[in-house]
C-alpha cells in the first residue's frame, strides 16, 4: 500500500455494546469536519467539550458526548485528530462515520493505518509500532511490561548503542585504509579492540532476544493419562466450561481439544489429550499419536495417575508408577522432564484420599484433587502458575521483539564475525563493506530509510482497524 495523505476514520474500541465508544479519524480534513457535523465554529485542542453529533440531511442530533481534538504535529499519528467519545452502540458509530464517509470528509482507514500513519511521519520507529501491537496481543501481564518497556524505547537504545558502536568502527577502518603505507599499529589496535566490543554487544542482545522469544510464546499445558482417569472433567474445570465431554465409557476423547484459561492475569493454552492405552481402535491410535505429539510440545504436564495407586509406600509407589508410565510408552520422556511434571490423583472422594500435596521426594508429589467436586483445584492452579510463571522472574530481557527482529541482529552479526580477530584481517577494504552491511540491517530493524511496502503492509496488516 502507498502512503496516501487523506484523511482516514475508523472505531478505535471493540465492535460491541458498551457504555462508550470512541471514533478517531485523522487527517487535514479534521476542522471541516468539526464545522460540519459537531456546529462548532472554534474549538480548543487537547481539551474535553461535550458536544452534539448532527446529520446534515435533517439536522438531527444523532448522539452526544466527548470530543477531543489533537492538532498536528503533537499527536499519535503527526496529522490533526479528532477523537469523538460517544455512546458505545455500533449501529450509531457505523451511522455516523457512514454520514462522514458519505459527504466525501474521510474514507474508511485499513488495518493500521493509523500507526502507520505515526511512524511515516516519525512519531515512532517500526519496533515502536510493532511494540503497540504486542501491548494489545500480549497473553500475560509480564509480556505486556516489557512490550510497555519497548514501546518507551529500551530496545531501541541497545540497538543504537551497537550502531554508534559499528560507526565508530568503520570510521577506524576508514582511517587506517587512508593511511595504509604508513605505520598503523595503534589504529589497528584501536580497531580490534572496537571489534571485540562490538562482539560481546552482539551476543548479549542476540541472548537477550532468545529470552524475548521464550517469555513471547504462549504456556502450553497438556493433560495426559489412562483412559478414565478423569482427565476431561479436570480440563473442564480449568476452563470453566464444558468443552471435553466426561462419560464412564474409557476412550471418549479420541482427538486432543485445546481451548484456554487465565491465571493471576496469565493466559494458559490447555489441552485435553486422548487418554493412552493399547488398542486395535484406528481412529483412537489416531488420538494417540496426537497426545505424544502434544506432550512433546507443552511446558508443563498434568498427569492424572489411577486414584488407587498406592504412595505411602515409597518403593511400591515407584514400581507402580514405573510400570504405570512404560504401559504408555512414555517411561524416558517422563523421567527426563520430572520437574515440568504435576502428578495428580482425581476422584479422591471415592478414595479417600486427603485433598492436597503429597510429597513423594525433592522432584516427584503428587496433587489429590477431586475436580468434580471443586475440592483441591485452588492448590492444582497455584502449582501450575508457580511452574510456568515463578522462574520467569530472572528472565535477563528488557524488551518484547518477534523472529523477524531476532533473524535481522544475527544476519547483522554474521557480517562482521567471520572476522573472528581483526588483527588478522589482511583485507579491510572488504571488511569496511561489511560493515556497511550490518550497520544498514539494523537500521531496518527500526524502519530507517525502509522501501519495502511489502514488509510494512504485511506488519500494520495484523493491527485492528481502529488502530
Amino acid at each position: 500500500m502507498e502512503y496516501i495523505n487523506d484523511t482516514i476514520i475508523a472505531i478505535s474500541t471493540p465492535i460491541s455494546k458498551s457504555a462508550i465508544g470512541i471514533i478517531r479519524i485523522s487527517g487535514y480534513n479534521i476542522i471541516k469536519i468539526i464545522n460540519f457535523f459537531f456546529k462548532k465554529k472554534k474549538i480548543k485542542e487537547r481539551y474535553a467539550e461535550f458536544v452534539n453529533f448532527i446529520d446534515p440531511n435533517n439536522n438531527e442530533i444523532i448522539d452526544n458526548g466527548i470530543l477531543i481534538y489533537f492538532k498536528k504535529p503533537k499527536s499519535f499519528t503527526g496529522e490533526d485528530i479528532l477523537e469523538f467519545q460517544c455512546h458505545g452502540n455500533p449501529i450509531i458509530m457505523n451511522y455516523i462515520i457512514d454520514l462522514i464517509v458519505k459527504f466525501k470528509y474521510a474514507r474508511i482507514a485499513l488495518n493500521g493505518e493509523f500507526t502507520r500513519r505515526a511512524f511515516m511521519n516519525n512519531k515512532l520507529n517500526l519496533h515502536q509500532a510493532e511494540s503497540i501491537l504486542n501491548i494489545i496481543d500480549s497473553d500475560n501481564i509480564d509480556t505486556v511490561k516489557l512490550a510497555i518497556k519497548s514501546l518507551n524505547g529500551t530496545f531501541t537504545n541497545k540497538i543504537n548503542i551497537i550502531l554508534n558502536n559499528l560507526i565508530e568502527l568503520k570510521i577506524l577502518v576508514e582511517s587506517y585504509i587512508s593511511f595504509e603505507n604508513e605505520d598503523n599499529n595503534i589504529i589497528i589496535e584501536n580497531i580490534n579492540n572496537k571489534f571485540l566490543e562490538i562482539v560481546d554487544k552482539y551476543n548479549k542482545i542476540i541472548n537477550e532476544c532468545l529470552n524475548s522469544l521464550n517469555i513471547n510464546n504462549i504456556n502450553t499445558i497438556s493433560l495426559i493419562g489412562k483412559t478414565n482417569v478423569g482427565k476431561s472433567t479436570i480440563f473442564n474445570k480449568l476452563i470453566n466450561k464444558n468443552r471435553s465431554i466426561v462419560t464412564n465409557i474409557s476412550g471418549t476423547t479420541r482427538d486432543s481439544i485445546i481451548d484456554f484459561f487465565s491465571i493471576k492475569n496469565n493466559l494458559i493454552k490447555i489441552i485435553d489429550t486422548a487418554g493412552i492405552r493399547k488398542t486395535k481402535n484406528i481412529i483412537e491410535n489416531i488420538g494417540i499419536k496426537k497426545t505424544k505429539e502434544n506432550i512433546k510440545k507443552s511446558n508443563i504436564l498434568l498427569f492424572i495417575v489411577d486414584n488407587k495407586l498406592n504412595t505411602s509406600n515409597k518403593k511400591e509407589f515407584y514400581n507402580n508408577l514405573k510400570i504405570y508410565i512404560n504401559n504408555i510408552n512414555l517411561y524416558k520422556f517422563i523421567i527426563k522432564n520430572i520437574k515440568n511434571i504435576i502428578f495428580i490423583k482425581n476422584k479422591s472422594d471415592i478414595s479417600n484420599n486427603i485433598i492436597g500435596i503429597e510429597k513423594i521426594n525433592n522432584d516427584i508429589y503428587i496433587i489429590n484433587i477431586s475436580a468434580k467436586n471443586n475440592l483441591g483445584l485452588n492448590i492444582l492452579t497455584d502449582e501450575i502458575y508457580k511452574k510456568l510463571f515463578i522462574y520467569k522472574k530472572d528472565v535477563n530481557t528488557d524488551f518484547l521483539i518477534s523472529k523477524r527482529h531476532l533473524n535481522i541482529i544475527e544476519k547483522s552479526f554474521n557480517n562482521i564475525k567471520k572476522y573472528n580477530n581483526l588483527l588478522e584481517c589482511y583485507d579491510y577494504s572488504i571488511l569496511y563493506e561489511d560493515i556497511n552491511y550490518s550497520i544498514n540491517d539494523l537500521i531496518n530493524i527500526l524502519g530507517k530509510n525502509i522501501s519495502n511496502n511489502d514488509l510494512l503492509d504485511s506488519i500494520f496488516s495484523k493491527f485492528c482497524i481502529g488502530k
